[in-house]
Formats: structure tokens, C-alpha cells, sequence
């Protein structure tokens, strides 16, 4: 059965989000995970989403879209080290040398890549399988033709944005409009010092892209992002052997979240009864 896998911006959320019938949350800590500021945990907020978790026997992913320069070595590191002692199961990342150490020092970690990392075919697939990545995060538009493919060519599992974002004007996860070395720093409640900034590398998005753009006093654009479309229904990409279905947004409300979780449970469990049946009949037949 595929994995829901739905965002979680408040510790105080994931029991709503699991009863609404997802199998397992993500969340990023603050100014470290490529998200909204406000839509962010807590290192306590991450404990308190883990302990949910465990009751229901669920997932939780910790959105590490930070790409580190040398300095901030020693800052990913002890992030991830209390990130595993509350209880995480896995992380999201776009950075592959942070893909290979994680594999080495923390081995048990599922490994899902970003849709930052811009995979878009099977030899990418590959690097990411080579890298440590558990799970390729397509990108939005992906067909089922082309995720079935990327899956079979890239020996991978692949997961598929079902709702959210997406840009008109760059890959998603590739926006220019970002300094990507540049980083300001700010003191934090929880550790002494956060990046603030980029957030092609770790820190809080402007979303420069959503104001208001001319050229020669004309506007162009949009520029800004725009809803996810599914190019095929949610069956046809389960069927196409895509084993994970991600909501996107952790700065959308709950009660949001909560609708879309209960319809791609729906389609989910439909799907699930229709494979049952089908291989019923053909077992019958045989």
C-alpha cells in the first residue's frame, strides 16, 4: 500500500493528521529546512511529533534541505544527531554528499531525496540509489509512464507531490531568485546561532517571486507559484508503482491538510480494493 505522507508545522497537529489517516509527517526545525518561518519545529515540537508517532506505529521525516558549506559541518551534524534521539525515522534532502555521510554514520535513516534535487530521469535516479537515497521524490508533472520508468530504469522508490506548489518559472526546488552563498545569521531560543536567508540552502524563502514584476514599466510574469496538477489520476500513478504520496504546504492550515489527507486516503484504499479484486479474478481464471 502507498505512503501518505502529509507536512507537519506544529507538534500539537500530528494527532489530527494521523486520525485523518496518514502514514507518517514531515517537518523541518527552524531556518534549517527550506520552509515558510512560522510553518517550523522546535527540537521539542519534533520529540512531541515522534512520540505521536510511535503510538500509531507512523513515519517521521525530518526536511534537512540545508546545503552545508564547510563551516556548517559541525552544525549539521549535531542537528541530525538529536534529531535521531527523539526518534526520527528518516530524512528529505537535496544535498548528495549530506545523502552519502548520512548513509555511513546513520544507517538505519530512511533516506527520501528532495524535490529540491531536481531528478528528472533514471540516470539521476541512479546517482541518488548510489548516493544512499532510499526514495526519489519525482518532480511535479511527472506521468505515470515516466514514473514507472525512472522507478524500473533507477532500481528506486519513487513518491509523487499530490497537492502543493509549483513554480512557473524554474524547476521546483531550483529558483534563482535566492543568494546561494550569503547567509545572515540570528541568535536562536533553541541553539546559539541560525542561518537566515537563502533559501535555495537552508533559511527562510522571501518569495521575491510573488511580488509585482515590470519591464519598461509593463508587468511580466506571474512569476510566483501555482497549484499542483496531476497529469493523471491518483490510481494510475499507483499503479505505475509509485509507493509514496506527498502533500506538500507545512504553512497551510490543518483543517486544509486534513481534507486532502481523507481524499488520497479515499483513492488510496479504492485502488487497494481494486488490485484485490482483480487479482482475485485472475487467479480464478488461471
Amino acid at each position: 500500500m502507498a505512503i501518505i505522507l502529509a507536512p507537519c508545522g506544529r507538534g500539537d497537529d500530528a494527532e489530527t493528521l494521523f486520525a485523518a489517516g496518514a502514514d507518517g509527517l514531515y517537518g523541518g526545525l527552524t531556518s534549517l529546512s527550506h520552509g515558510r518561518r512560522g510553518a517550523e519545529l522546535s527540537l521539542a515540537g519534533l520529540e512531541d511529533v515522534c512520540r505521536t508517532a510511535r503510538g500509531r506505529d507512523a513515519l517521521v521525516l525530518l526536511s534537512l534541505n540545508l546545503m552545508p558549506l564547510v563551516a556548517e559541518e559541525p552544525l549539521w551534524r549535531s542537528i541530525v544527531a538529536e534529531a535521531v534521539a527523539v526518534g526520527i525515522d528518516g530524512v528529505i534532502l537535496q544535498d548528495a554528499g549530506l545523502a552519502r555521510d548520512l548513509r555511513r554514520s546513520h544507517p538505519r535513516l530512511i533516506i527520501h531525496t528532495s524535490v529540491g534535487a531536481a531528478a528528472l530521469n533514471a540516470a539521476d535516479a541512479r546517482f541518488w540509489r548510489r548516493a544512499g537515497a532510499d526514495v526519489l521524490v519525482l518532480q511535479p508533472g511527472t506521468t505515470p509512464q515516466e514514473a514507472a520508468f525512472i522507478r524500473h530504469k533507477g532500481d528506486i522508490e519513487v513518491e509523487l507531490f499530490v497537492s502543493g506548489r509549483t513554480c512557473r518559472a524554474t524547476i521546483l526546488g531550483k529558483c534563482g531568485m535566492g543568494n546561494y552563498l550569503k547567509q545572515a545569521w540570528k541568535s536562536s531560543g533553541w541553539r546559539e546561532a541560525i542561518p537566515e536567508g537563502s533559501r535555495k540552502r537552508s533559511g527562510v524563502c522571501y518569495y521575491v517571486c510573488e511580488g509585482t514584476w515590470e519591464a519598461d514599466q509593463a508587468p511580466i510574469g506571474p512569476w510566483g507559484p501555482v497549484p499542483i496538477e496531476l497529469e493523471a489520476p491518483v490510481a494510475d500513478y499507483l499503479e505505475a508503482g509509485v509507493t509514496h504520496l506527498k502533500l506538500g504546504g507545512r504553512g497551510r492550515p490543518v483543517g486544509e491538510i486534513v481534507e486532502e489527507i481523507r481524499a488520497i486516503r479515499l483513492a488510496v484504499d479504492e485502488h487497494e480494493e481494486w488490485s484485490s479484486c482483480h487479482a482475485l479474478s485472475r487467479d480464478a481464471h488461471s
